[in-house]
């Protein structure tokens, strides 16, 4: 009896023990890496992450990350054990980055991580996919930018650092009322000439107004750090009537009825024609000069190229470079120029522009690698 019973609980230990689950723990490089068993996604972000509750037996693990080779292992959970994993992912191909700034000497991290050194720089074993680069120097603004490399490829960036606040004066001839127009809210500045501070990230629109005179709207093109000056110069509207004096019986007419009509006729004449001209013109100038304050209608370009371009509107060099993510024009079709003499690139093309609408361009330009 003693003898079963022993055989008994040996069995009993060593089926209990048997049936116990193992687990498995990942701790790759780099970290931010997608794990696979058996071919299924793990939840999780990242590692070191533990896989819990494995029945005993062979599994695959795999360990992804875009621009690096796939890591596979075969690995034997054993019951109650922990198999640990520790792999290191080769990186594929890596592309160049060559970054330049205005102004220099300005900090650049690449997907959060402080590059080491200023610009201008060169960022060297990219992985290959989409990253994010951003660009400090206080006191102008954060410059970001998305982008996605390929293997190999020598990527060169031009950043152009805007200010955080740009000096703006407005004067017109003859002095009127200037309003400054941004996404679709339009602000009274006063009269002109008017002085104040922008932030270039902004588009802005400068609309004139003055009565007797043709509406005059521009927008603001931002050079650096520049001050802006704008000149303008307001043109007569030649057809809103003039509010001339009601006619009245000229001198000529009077020598014609005074020696055929009695003198009881002129002092009749004169208060019916007076009272009926005058409320019958006065109603009808008013209403006439109100239409022509309407602001004009405005839609606004979405533009982008590889490799970074100045950007000139209509023949007039904006001062922009690319990305810009609203600049406001006028409804209707215009002649947009990308260039930049570096990469020999000058090109010209036609964009129609819908109100209250984007228009959204992205050129890629084809550019010899070094």
């Amino acid at each position: 009896m003693l003898v079963v019973a022993v055989c008994g609980l040996a069995i009993y230990y060593f089926v209990s023990v048997s049936r116990r689950p193992g687990n498995v723990l990942v701790a790759a490089t780099p970290t931010d890496v997608e794990v696979y068993l058996d071919g299924k996604r793990q939840p999780g972000s990242g590692t070191p992450l533990t896989i819990r509750s494995l029945k005993p037996g062979v599994y695959i693990v795999a360990v992804v990350k875009t621009g690096y080779e796939r890591w596979n292992k075969e690995v034997e959970v054993k019951p109650g054990e922990t198999v640990k994993l520790e792999p290191t992912l080769s990186a594929l191909a890596t592309a160049t980055i060559e970054l330049r700034t205005n102004p220099r000497d300005a900090e650049a991290y690449l997907d959060g991580r402080k590059l080491n050194g200023k610009t201008p720089m060169k960022i060297t074993q990219v992985t290959p996919g989409k990253h994010t680069l951003e660009v400090k120097r206080p006191p102008y603004q954060t410059w970001s930018y998305e982008l996605e490399v390929r293997p190999e490829q020598v990527l060169q960036l031009n950043a152009r650092l805007l200010p955080a606040e740009v000096a703006v004066k407005i004067s017109s001839e003859p002095k009127a009322e200037a309003f400054l127009q941004r996404d679709g809210q339009t602000e009274r500045v006063g009269m002109t000439p008017a002085s104040l501070k922008l932030n270039p990230k902004y588009p802005y629109v400068v609309v004139l107004k003055k009565e007797g005179y043709r509406e005059w709207s521009k927008p603001i093109a931002f050079d650096g750090d520049a001050p802006v000056q704008i000149d303008a110069t307001l043109e007569r509207d030649t057809q809103t009537p003039t509010p001339t004096p009601t006619p009245t019986p000229t001198p000529k007419k009077t020598p014609k009825v005074t020696p055929k009509v009695t003198p009881k006729v002129t002092p009749k004449v004169i208060p019916k024609v007076t009272p009926k001209v005058t409320p019958k013109v006065t109603p009808k100038v008013e209403p006439k000069v109100e239409p022509k304050v309407e602001p004009a209608a405005m839609g606004w370009l979405l533009i982008n190229s590889n490799p970074a371009t100045r950007i000139i509107v209509d023949g007039t060099d904006t001062g922009l470079w690319v990305p810009q993510k609203r600049i406001p024009l006028s409804v209707g079709k215009h002649t947009i120029t990308l260039r930049n003499p570096k990469f020999g690139i000058d090109e010209s093309f036609p964009v129609v522009i819908k109100p209250g609408q984007p228009t959204k361009v992205i050129k890629n330009f084809p550019v010899s690698q070094p």
